[in-house]
């Protein structure tokens, strides 16, 4: 009834994984599909690999570095599927709103967007453990864009018409947005607060590899977005639009983009439809400045003679 698809490197967490599903999925059929992957394939290659040797029609994608919590959960998300069949997608944290501005799945001050139910531990910050709850209208699923991919399940039909884009994705990011996105012209993505999960360690974000994928993310949406399902005021629009693309813009500096790069993106004639041209003025000019500081600093430096 379940195939449970894992892409792995880590035994000990993979191990910690299964068995708490064992402990909690509750009377159904299922089975863990492991894909060992340490670093070998990207998570979109590895996901449609799972997806090729799993037996059932429910499929459930997580990451390893998980603890399941509720008991009878594999229940619950079965009588999700069948009691609401436009829904193709079922997640634990996920937004209503997604951004033309590149962000991960919630963008910077969008807090009524958010739905999210996980106890999240803290690996690279010093931050104690916390449950994360955000239901701003106390629903028992609530209906979102795109879902995170620590945690989501989907059917094995849904994903042989939408496969995971592993020509795109090659590396850990953004498979999770890009599938919510394939499939929400045709189904539904919610947000369960009947599944609670444990997340060992928080998502790595502002690296190159997430730049990138996010950036192409980006350039392969960019004509849908940005899309809501919920009422939204222009103002209130524009606002997340604008946090979201300083957000990323400082992202890119500060990972060392090319110039031509960045200044590519915010040509982007899309955002000129959020963005006041003003701000995207201003944001060329900082930008501008940075890299020429930095070229000139970088040139004073190979110039300086060397004392014997």
């Amino acid at each position: 009834m379940l195939s449970i698809i894992v892409s792995s490197y880590n035994q000990n967490n993979f191990c910690q994984f299964e068995e708490s599903v064992s402990k909690t999925i509750g009377e159904i059929p299922y089975e863990i599909v492991k894909i060992d992957n340490p670093g070998i394939m990207g998570i979109c290659e590895a996901y449609n690999l799972g997806v090729s040797r799993a037996k059932y029609e429910y499929l459930c994608f997580s990451h390893d570095d998980v603890a399941m919590v509720t008991p009878g959960w594999g229940n619950k998300l079965v009588e999700i599927f069948k009691t609401n069949p436009s829904v193709g997608i079922v997640g634990i944290a996920g937004s209503s709103y997604r951004s033309l501005a590149p962000s991960g799945w919630y963008a910077k001050d969008s807090k009524r967007f958010e739905y999210i139910n996980l106890l999240q531990d803290y690996r690279y910050q010093s931050h104690p453990p916390e449950h994360k709850v955000n239901n701003p209208k106390n629903e028992r699923l609530a209906k979102v864009i795109c879902v995170d991919g620590v945690w989501f399940c989907t059917k094995k039909s849904v994903v042989n018409e939408f496969p995971f884009d592993e020509i795109t994705f090659k590396k850990y990011h953004c498979y999770d947005l890009d599938f919510s996105l394939s499939v929400h012209h045709k189904y539904e993505a919610v947000v369960t607060f009947d599944i609670l999960l444990r997340h060992f360690s928080e998502g790595n974000y502002w690296s190159k590899e997430w730049a990138e994928e996010t950036l192409a993310l980006f350039y392969k949406w960019k004509h849908k977005m940005p899309i809501c399902v919920e009422a939204i005021g222009k103002k209130e629009q524009r606002a997340i639009e604008l946090g979201a693309l300083r957000q990323f813009s400082f992202c890119l500096r500060l990972l060392d983009f090319r110039l031509l790069a960045i200044l590519r993106f915010i040509s982007s004639v899309e955002l000129f439809r959020f963005v006041p041209f003003g701000e995207l003025i201003r944001l060329y000019s900082v930008i501008l400045y940075a890299w020429f500081k930095k070229t000139v600093k970088a040139q004073m430096s190979f110039k300086k003679p060397l004392h014997a």
